[in-house]
């Protein structure tokens, strides 16, 4: 209606982009992981969330991940598929003699129709230093599909609320998810074998693959994203 106030769009001209220096967001591993969003899939049960638990660790205690540097902080660890027994069973597979300081865990959590991001905000305030936030795995985060919703405006609704937290909070979001099976079939972009619509990678800043077999000792990581 003509009522309806819209806010004005916020202009950035072309002298602002000439003129002015636009920091890029902070580096939480440096080289490897920004503040952002990023999807992480993997097979089942080859090893996402040992990986996750690693990542988190190094970070709670600023040391290095894969040789990257981190910017130490908190960190929270989402593990909606976990339980504390596994958790405390799992430090030490991942050479810890127990959690760093600094390392949160929640094995229950709304999802983003009913209240993940402010549970997520209430976290951010609670602590001094927050860096990361890992959620394990992003499927028992999502909401429901809408009546006459498809898959692709379903995931860009689940996942820009994610991406806009992680962005105005300058820390990085870890959404685990698996992979899909091939069927035989070889794929031009390794990441369309993400579970789900491609709305989950083409609203993330970045996205890591672990592809291989469960029973191969050797898999291979990638990574992509909108700026490396």
């Amino acid at each position: 209606s003509p009522e309806t106030q819209v806010e004005p769009l916020a202009i950035v001209t072309s002298e602002d982009l000439n003129t002015k220096e636009y920091k890029r967001p902070p580096a939480i591993v440096d080289g490897f992981l920004y503040a952002g969003l990023v999807i992480f899939a993997a097979p089942a049960k080859t090893g996402k969330s040992f990986l996750a638990l690693d990542l988190a660790c190094s970070v709670a205690e600023g040391k290095p991940f894969w040789n990257f540097s981190t910017a130490k902080g908190d960190v929270l660890y989402l593990d909606l598929e976990g339980t504390e027994w596994r958790t405390q069973k799992r430090l030490p597979a991942i050479g810890r003699k127990k959690a760093p300081a600094g390392l949160s865990h929640a094995y229950r959590a709304a999802n983003v129709d009913t209240g993940l991001i402010q549970q997520l905000e209430s976290w951010i305030n609670s602590v001094e230093n927050p860096k990361l936030i890992i959620l394990d795995t992003l499927q028992h985060c999502k909401g429901r599909v809408a009546r006459g919703e498809d898959a692709y405006a379903a995931d860009t609704r689940f996942m820009k609320p994610l991406h806009d937290l992680a962005i105005s909070k300058s820390l990085a979001i870890v959404a685990v998810t698996h992979t899909r099976k091939s069927n035989g079939f070889v794929l031009d972009d390794p990441f369309d074998s993400v579970l789900g619509s491609v709305a989950q990678y083409g609203n993330s800043d970045a996205g890591w693959l672990i592809s291989g077999k469960r029973d191969e000792d050797v898999k291979t990581f990638s990574a992509g994203g909108r700026d490396f």
